[in-house]
């Protein structure tokens, strides 16, 4: 039997569990969680007459209140009455910081507050502090969010806003994924998707690089001026770098787990001269991603643009499945752990998820957040390539 220790208001008389939901603080605080536990910038509010508790309250409520029994409930992740047992064989207590005279309401405000962005936070507010299971209670992405960033451009075009057109490819056993993104120059790194492809051969992704034509709003073709192909697990390593050693400006990357300092680093491969190889931190462009990126709305500076998801004008009950069903739904495919690292456990595709992280890289290695839209058009081009480096629109070639 597990018997939870209920607080009673000292101004209704009613029991309750002390639980975060009911720990207030200004809205204007939340930026300063370390000010919140310093000079105790909270309160309680009783769940039943809604009144605030102060310290002096919380004390009189936890004096004055009782062990009772309860059940956890999974589901619920919460408690749930139930009638005592005669004569418990085993009884256990349940007892949190919220009844402890050691810790103040603003030092579990602050931690509640700081678990909102940090995942190890959160840990130990659940385990220390709430002495509650732990769950990621992150929100999950679902397709049909991902979706909402679609707009009417058809797969293929490049905005007008675009200064430079990157493509990553993840490389798997049976074939390729291919995203092609436009970027805008800046600190905000607005960009659109404009292609988003899979693929079962080496020649039917080069047509898709090299021979496919991708447009601006003036009919005009624009160039591939970066791109990182992902090596994977070392499989087709040896393929991969004979193969971006003769198809400049593509170079190979592998991804790297846990939490480190550097986002990217880049190394020289000794079988192949002249090639760098892209060691990435994963996790870091991941949250860039799946943090930041997605969250940001259509229409606001730094969306994360896809192109339309329809490929035609039929009424939505008529049409085929969306061109980015797959593409949405391999972007909901990993979820943080208790460490704050993304995992994919149960296994589902998660390759386009892995072209956009290399998009993310590609973007910072070009260091576009620190370009302008008021550069000219041949300073715009030279992003850190070479310098002779082929502007947007210059006519395509397979270099």
């Amino acid at each position: 039997e597990v018997r939870v220790y209920m607080a009673r208001c000292p101004l209704c008389g009613q029991l309750q569990i002390m639980r975060r939901e009911q720990l207030k603080w200004d809205e204007d605080l939340e930026a300063e969680p370390d000010r919140v536990e310093a000079d105790n910038l909270s309160w309680y509010e009783c769940e039943h007459c809604q009144e605030p508790w102060g310290e002096v309250e919380r004390r009189r409520a936890v004096q004055g209140g009782a062990y009772r029994p309860h059940l956890w409930d999974g589901k619920a992740q919460w408690w749930e009455p139930r009638p005592p047992i005669t004569r418990a064989i085993k009884v256990g207590f349940h007892f949190s910081s919220f009844h402890s005279p050691f810790v103040t309401l603003g030092k579990i405000a602050a931690q509640v507050i700081k678990a909102q962005s940090d995942p190890r936070a959160d840990v130990t507010l659940f385990n220390k502090m709430l002495a509650l299971p732990y769950r990621n209670e992150q929100a999950t992405r679902s397709e049909d969010v991902i979706l909402q960033l679609c707009d009417e451009r058809p797969p293929g075009l490049v905005p007008a806003d675009a200064i430079v057109l990157i493509a990553c490819v993840d490389v798997q056993r049976a074939g390729f994924y291919l995203t092609i993104r436009a970027w805008a120059p800046g600190p905000e790194r607005e960009s659109w998707l404009v292609r988003a492809a899979y693929f079962d051969s080496w020649a039917a992704l080069e047509k898709a690089l090299f021979q496919d034509q991708y447009l601006d709003p003036q009919g005009q073709p624009c160039v591939i001026s970066f791109g990182l192909v992902d090596s994977g697990d070392g499989e087709m390593q040896r393929e991969i770098f004979d193969w971006c050693q003769v198809h400049p400006p593509y170079m190979p990357s592998k991804g790297f787990k846990g939490l480190k300092a550097q986002p990217f680093t880049q190394k020289k491969i000794d079988t192949h001269p002249g090639l760098l190889a892209f060691n990435i931190n994963t996790n870091y462009y991941k949250s860039d991603l799946l943090d930041g990126k997605l969250r940001i709305s259509p229409g606001d500076a730094g969306a994360w643009h896809l192109h339309s998801n329809w490929p035609d004008d039929k009424p939505q009950g008529e049409r085929a499945t969306g061109l980015l069903t797959d593409y949405a739904r391999q972007l909901c495919a990993e979820s943080k752990n208790e460490l704050g690292l993304w995992k994919n456990p149960r296994g589902r595709a998660n390759h386009y998820l892995d072209c956009e992280v290399l998009q993310l890289v590609c973007a910072d290695y070009l260091g576009l957040r620190y370009m302008s839209r008021d550069q000219d058009p041949e300073q715009r081009a030279s992003t850190g390539l070479d310098d002779d480096s082929q502007p947007l629109t210059r006519s395509h070639s397979r270099w």
